[in-house]
C-alpha cells in the first residue's frame, strides 16, 4: 500500500508540474502579444495619401507644379474668407428676434370670430378677437397688435355698435378712422370689410349698407358674409347660431370662413374661389330653386322642402325649437287642432 501511494503521489506531482509549465508558456505568449500590440498602437499610422505625398515630395517640382500649388493656396484662402464673411452675415438669435416677421393675413373682429379654429387656417394667417368691443376699441387694440406686418387685414366689426344703438354718422366715422389707422401703418395693406351676419338683437341691414358705402369711399374691398346666412326667401339660417341668436356655432363659423375664403384664400384646404359648394342648401334657396338635395323632411316625409319650412310647423307654438331644429313635444306628429276658416 505504501508503494502504491508513493506512485500515485509522484504521478500527481508530475501532472501538476506539466500544467504549471503550460500555463506559464501561455502567460508569456499573452504578455508578448500585448507588448507588441501596444507598440503598434503607439506608433503613428500614415495614410496612403501621406505616403504618396512624401514620395512625390522627393521628386523636384517644376514650374507648372509650383504655379498649381500657389493657385490652390489662393483658392483655399479665398474659401476661408468667404466662409468667415458668410458667418458674419448670418444673424444671431437676438438679431432674428428683433427682425419683424412678415405675415400674410390678419382677421380682426368681435366675439363672432371666437369660434374660428386656427388649425383650419393657413400658417401665415392670424386671428385677433376682441369680445364685446366696438369699432373704436378694436382700432386701439389693432394699433398695438400690428407690430408684425401683414399684407391683408380683414375686419369683421360693427355688430356691437349697431346693437348698442350707435348713430349712423358715428358708425361711418368710426369705420373711416379704422381704415385710416390701418393705412397709416402702411399703404401696402389691403383692407377687407366684412358685412355683418344677421343677429337677433338688432337689424344689421342698415349697418351692412353703411359698410358697403364706406368701403367704396375708402377704397376697401367688401366681403359679403351676410348672404351666407340668409336664404333666398329672406329667412335666416337658424341652424348656424347658438341659443342666443347672436353667436355662431361650429357650422356657422365654417360658413363665415368659407365666405371670407371666397374673396381671400385663408383656409388650409380648398381653393379660394369656392369651387366646391360647402353649403348646398343655401345655394338652392338663393337660386329660388326647389329642395333638390335629397334631404327628407322629418315632419311630413316629403323631399321638396326642409323641416324648417314645413307647413305643419306653423300650426301653433311649441312644436318646433327655434334654434336647434329639434321637435320637443310634437316630433313627427300632426297637431290635433288645425286652423279653420270659420270660428266654431
Amino acid at each position: 500500500m505504501c508503494n502504491l501511494n508513493e506512485r500515485l503521489l509522484k504521478r500527481w506531482q508530475s501532472f501538476s508540474e506539466s500544467i504549471k509549465n503550460q500555463m506559464s508558456k501561455i502567460l508569456t505568449q499573452q504578455t508578448k502579444s500585448e507588448i507588441s500590440l501596444n507598440k503598434f498602437m503607439e506608433s503613428p499610422t500614415r495614410s496612403y495619401e501621406e505616403i504618396s505625398n512624401n514620395s512625390s515630395s522627393n521628386v523636384p517640382k517644376t514650374n507648372s507644379t509650383q504655379n498649381k500649388d500657389q493657385s490652390s493656396n489662393n483658392e483655399n484662402t479665398n474659401d476661408s474668407s468667404s466662409v468667415v464673411s458668410e458667418i458674419q452675415k448670418t444673424p444671431n438669435k437676438d438679431q432674428r428676434s428683433s427682425q419683424t416677421v412678415t405675415r400674410q393675413s390678419l382677421i380682426v373682429g368681435d366675439s363672432i370670430l371666437k369660434g374660428v379654429n386656427k388649425s383650419g387656417l393657413k400658417t401665415d394667417v392670424d386671428v385677433l378677437t376682441c369680445p364685446g368691443k366696438k369699432l373704436h376699441e378694436i382700432e386701439s387694440n389693432l394699433s398695438r397688435e400690428i407690430a408684425t406686418k401683414y399684407n391683408n387685414i380683414v375686419v369683421y366689426a360693427g355688430g356691437n355698435d349697431a346693437a348698442s344703438g350707435s348713430a349712423r354718422s358715428t358708425l361711418y366715422n368710426d369705420v373711416k378712422s379704422l381704415i385710416r389707422d390701418i393705412r397709416r401703418k402702411s399703404e401696402s395693406y389691403a383692407v377687407y370689410l366684412c358685412t355683418v351676419c344677421p343677429r337677433i338683437d338688432t337689424d344689421v341691414l342698415p349697418l351692412n349698407e353703411l359698410l358697403k358705402r364706406t368701403g367704396e369711399d375708402m377704397n376697401a374691398r367688401i366681403i359679403d358674409c351676410h348672404q351666407a346666412f340668409v336664404f333666398g326667401n329672406g329667412n335666416t339660417a337658424r341652424h348656424y347660431y347658438h341659443r342666443d341668436g347672436i353667436h355662431l356655432n361650429a357650422k356657422g363659423t365654417s360658413a363665415l370662413v368659407t365666405a371670407i375664403n371666397q374673396q381671400l384664400p385663408i383656409a388650409r384646404h380648398g381653393s379660394g374661389k369656392g369651387s366646391v359648394n360647402e353649403h348646398p342648401q343655401i345655394a338652392s334657396f338663393t337660386n329660388r330653386s326647389r329642395w333638390q338635395q335629397g334631404n327628407k323632411c322629418t315632419v311630413c316625409g316629403l323631399r321638396n322642402h326642409s323641416a324648417e319650412d314645413c307647413y305643419r310647423n306653423r300650426w301653433g307654438a311649441g312644436g318646433y325649437s327655434y334654434y336647434h331644429g329639434r321637435y320637443r313635444k310634437y316630433r313627427g306628429q300632426r297637431r290635433v287642432m288645425a286652423p279653420t276658416m270659420f270660428p266654431i
